[in-house]
């Protein structure tokens, strides 16, 4: 599990250094976490999903003033964001969405705040997004029995729209997913692709072990994958200390079979083989005797 750390601390490193913020951010901590990814997007960091808080909604009292703060951070972040990421067009390929675990009820309590709710709202946000608002207004008389609002649509309407019109899943697995069939929200143009072609979702890849083990020098590692995709081997040490890159190329569809030598400067010990596919990493351990 620690060289395991190392090797995905070291890909998250590489992006980082490789990428660039072309916008300043606001100085508050979502806005400089939204900054960190738009680095690594840039940097090609293969990463599908990235998650960032903002904290401090649950305003039980005072709710005015903090809310309107809260929700200030939020337009100033994901704003400076997207204008990042327009500036060579990534915000086409990338997909901003909020949600929340609660809401908020409508009537105002003793502290001049509001207590836990239902159906809150979201933002989806991005350059393949179809603008505008979904839904009606909420209805503020017709509560339910523990004066909640009503929900207009039901929340995995979202993902359902997520899940196929951006990463392009089949209706079968978005219904296998959300367990159940919901319809899909008119969140992307036509509820196709043609703005905003669905990014590849990660491929499979199997690792063997490495052999002969312990080795003088030469040692091969089997690779399965399900698809022709780039792979680097590096050898490591305990300390995440990088001693050699064994291997950068491309693998083929099926089984692989590459054929590894350790330079002769590579001390004698155990070490770790440290293989990155798809911005993912495993390790296999590999005994050098000289």
């Amino acid at each position: 599990m620690s060289n395991n750390s190392f090797a995905y601390a070291r890909v998250i490193k590489d992006s980082f250094d490789r990428g660039s913020n072309r916008v300043s951010y606001p100085g508050n901590s979502l806005s400089q976490n939204l900054a960190t990814i738009a680095r690594l997007i840039r940097g090609g960091m293969a990463s599908q999903i990235y998650h960032v808080t903002l904290g401090g909604f649950d305003t039980h009292a005072y709710q005015a003033g903090g809310h309107a703060n809260l929700l200030r951070q939020l337009a100033g972040a994901t704003s400076s964001f997207l204008t990042d990421l327009a500036s060579d067009g990534l915000d086409e390929r990338v997909l901003v969405m909020t949600f929340s675990e609660f809401g908020r009820r409508i009537r105002e309590n003793a502290s001049r705040g509001t207590d836990h709710g239902t159906a809150a709202p979201l933002f989806v946000l991005g350059g393949g997004v179809e603008g505008g608002l979904i839904g009606e207004a909420p209805d503020l008389v017709n509560l339910d029995g523990s004066a909640n609002l009503v929900a207009r649509r039901d929340f995995r309407s979202v993902y359902a729209a997520v899940l196929g019109g951006w990463f392009g899943l089949d209706s079968g697995a978005v219904t296998g997913i959300l367990g159940g069939p919901f319809s899909s929200l008119g969140i992307f143009p036509a509820q196709s692709t043609s703005r905003t072609p669905a990014p590849a979702l990660p491929g499979a890849f199997e690792l063997g072990r490495a052999y002969p083990n312990p080795t003088p020098s030469e040692f091969s590692l089997d690779v399965r994958s399900d698809r022709t995709t780039r792979i680097d081997v590096r050898l490591v040490d305990a300390q995440g200390r990088e001693w050699a890159e064994l291997h950068s190329g491309w693998l083929s569809p099926g089984p692989n079979r590459l054929e590894l030598r350790i330079p002769g400067t590579v001390a004698a010990g155990v070490y770790f083989v440290r293989s990155v596919v798809d911005g993912r990493s495993e390790v296999r351990t590999v005994t050098v005797v000289r």
